[in-house]
């Protein structure tokens, strides 16, 4: 169940660097959004300042993620959500020295794809790329089929750039209609799913995942894989040999909150530690 190394170089190529870490920013609530209260440029506003202080503290990448929009829509998300991620997107990027990847909660693919492709955002997270899932917004199918296709099209329009696809398997918030062991579900998210990588998380924000599952998908040799939720200061080190890149978000903010901005000395402390393993 080897996965070609032709997608860890693709990976790393995009980085520059082996396991990339990867900085959340945590979008405020957007406009039309439930809790929403923010205009677009004051939206915008927080979410520089976490790029810059991620950037600051020589992160390797960013995923801006509408964080804050919950209740989420299952499937698609508003017009006014696309609009507003796109145009904010857009400035983090002419602000950022490192790739900028979008995430569209809560499984929005689709549409996440589409504002990469216009911004020139270099990657996507996909909730559910593939299998089955209850969530808390009902049942949520993969949809690997439909983005793949999605992909395809937008790169006849000669968009700025080709974004990769980081599936999550067995995501966190979720739980699987029909069980199965994380490696089967891993190789199809890359095989038949055509994910560039897969990512593992724990079983809800800010929880890591099983060290014991990151350990059985390297010694399956099953490769790209990204944790995706839980990492900290403390247990970097020991994750690292397991896996081949890294989302983080809560422990990087002051006071280990997600509602906090991130600070640039916890990104520095981590990024030592990382440079340290790298070396």
């Amino acid at each position: 169940m080897t996965v070609l190394n032709s997608k860890l170089d693709q990976l790393e190529n995009l980085f520059g660097v082996k396991k990339p870490i990867i900085g959340m920013i945590h979008l405020k609530a957007l406009p039309g959004a439930p809790k929403s209260s923010l205009s677009i440029p004051e939206v915008l506003a927080y979410a520089i300042n976490d790029l810059n202080s991620l950037v600051e503290g020589k992160i390797d990448g960013v995923l801006v993620e509408n964080y804050n929009d919950f209740p989420f829509q299952p499937f698609t998300a508003d017009p006014s959500t696309v609009v507003s991620m796109s145009l904010i997107v857009k400035e983090l990027i002419k602000s950022s020295s490192v790739p900028v990847g979008v995430n569209v909660l809560r499984n929005a693919c689709s549409d996440a794809l589409v504002i990469a492709s216009l911004t020139g955002a270099e990657f996507i997270r996909c909730n559910f790329l593939t299998g089955a899932y209850v969530i808390d917004q009902g049942v949520v199918v993969g949809c690997a089929h439909i983005l793949k296709r999605v992909q395809k099209q937008l790169s006849c329009f000669k968009t700025e750039s080709t974004p990769l696809i980081f599936g999550d398997v067995l995501c966190k918030h979720a739980s699987p209609i029909s069980p199965r062991t994380i490696d089967l579900e891993a190789v199809d998210a890359l095989e038949r799913g055509l994910a560039d990588a897969v990512i593992v998380t724990g079983d809800r924000t800010g929880l890591s995942a099983k060290l014991s599952d990151l350990k059985l998908l390297r010694e399956k040799q099953i490769q790209p894989i990204l944790i995706g939720s839980g990492v900290t200061l403390d247990n970097i080190q020991e994750i690292l040999p397991f896996i081949d890149g890294v989302i983080i978000g809560t422990s990087l903010k002051h006071k280990n909150k997600i509602s906090q901005p991130v600070d640039s000395k916890k990104v520095e402390a981590l990024m030592q530690k990382v440079q340290a393993f790298r070396d």
